[in-house]
């Protein structure tokens, strides 16, 4: 048996290796280690109110490029190397995500809104503008038109008395006739229609869309600050391992009373020829022994 000709034979394809991978999207990710080094300087530069929401934007713009870069990835013609890269790769795009939610708390609150409208208002506006409904409306007018036309005639030939082959050449002449008088609409009236169409539903989107987003951001975001308060109260808690150190409350020191001023000046001692006067019994006493 003659074996294949080189060129004829089945060439085994060759599996993805992580060097190749890499090289394949090296731009993409040196774009995202550009983001997540512009979120880490803004993170740290004062204004927070500002700086905070400028490093949230750098981060949220790189899950459209982890995504860029997971979509493109063959299981079947990848090395078993590049395949434990991408299921380490999967994970971080994912935290990722979640500490956008988790460490953007104050961002969140006043943007998750807009995210939740636009995320169901920009596939309804497209699915709209596919649908056309100005021209279908025209259309449909036209057609609703022209049927009644063709109604009127056929009542008017089964009232005649004429043969058939007489009936039949006046319904294909009245045919032709109100196809003939049936028009487009003048552009004015097409373009009024239109931005009045595009008006109107624009206005449901906002009013119902607007609706669901108020309902689920409120909702989402009670449920996010409760996980971050409870990040924040394990952060909080003491390591069991640690010894907490006795806390020493200091002994109130005794504020002095006033003592009473003592008067040091010397009492006069009395004088030698100040006697006491004798009580009248004594008197009595010395009357009757001198006798």
């Amino acid at each position: 048996m003659e074996s294949m000709p080189e060129h004829n034979q089945p060439s085994k394809e060759e599996l993805l290796t992580l060097k190749d991978f890499i090289d394949d999207h090296q731009k993409v990710l040196a774009v995202i280690g550009v983001l997540i080094a512009l979120s880490v300087f803004w993170g740290n530069q004062p204004l927070k109110h500002i700086s905070s929401f400028i490093s949230f934007l750098c981060l949220a713009a790189t899950i459209p490029l982890f995504l860029e870069i997971y979509l493109k990835f063959n299981h079947k013609t990848s090395s078993w190397l590049l395949i434990v890269f991408l299921n380490i790769f999967t994970p971080l795009m994912g935290y990722t995500a979640w500490y956008l939610l988790i460490g953007f708390r104050s961002q969140w609150k006043t943007q998750m809104w807009n995210v939740i409208f636009w995320v169901f208002a920009i596939p309804a506006w497209l699915i709209y503008r596919r649908i056309n409904l100005s021209e279908r409306i025209f259309s449909w007018l036209a057609s609703h038109h022209l049927k009644t036309m063709l109604r009127n005639n056929e009542k008017l030939l089964a009232a005649s008395t004429l043969p058939d082959e007489e009936n039949q050449k006046f319904r294909e002449k009245w045919t032709e006739e109100a196809k003939a008088k049936i028009q487009p609409p003048p552009p004015l009236e097409r373009k009024a229609l239109h931005i009045y169409l595009n008006v109107l539903a624009g206005a449901l989107m906002l009013l119902i869309f607007g609706y669901v987003a108020d309902y689920a951001s409120k909702r989402i975001n009670n449920r996010l600050d409760k996980v971050y308060e409870s990040y924040n109260a394990a952060e909080a808690t003491p390591s069991p391992t640690t010894t907490p150190t006795p806390s020493v409350t200091p002994t109130p020191t005794a504020t002095p009373t006033p003592h009473a001023s003592v008067d040091l000046t010397p009492t006069p001692a009395p004088s030698p020829t100040a006697q006491a006067s004798p009580s009248p019994i004594q008197t009595k006493r010395r009357r009757s022994s001198s006798r």
